[in-house]
């Protein structure tokens, strides 16, 4: 699963009018999928939560529901995360 396909997920869902936090942790995603070896064992981590968030919004789009239920990790959370308070 790579950065391109949470593009891509995010572009359907703005031309849908629909917001979510999809968007909101793209970029961050996108950037530590980049630089892997650049934050060590808190990229697994991260990468985890997000495809866990990401599972749970494909079984509520094939439920017909509002994906804006589901809360993936801020860019603020992701930082926090990888560099601590």
């Amino acid at each position: 699963m790579g950065a391109q396909e949470w593009m891509t997920d995010c572009a359907l869902l703005a031309q849908h009018g629909k917001r979510t936090t999809v968007c909101k942790s793209d970029l961050a995603l996108s950037l530590l999928m980049r630089n892997e070896g650049w934050v060590g064992g808190k990229h697994k981590e991260i990468h985890e939560e997000v495809e866990a968030a990401r599972a749970q919004n494909k079984k509520l789009r094939k439920s017909q529901r509002d994906c804006a239920e589901v809360k993936l990790p801020t860019v603020r959370q992701i930082e926090k995360m990888v560099f601590g308070d």
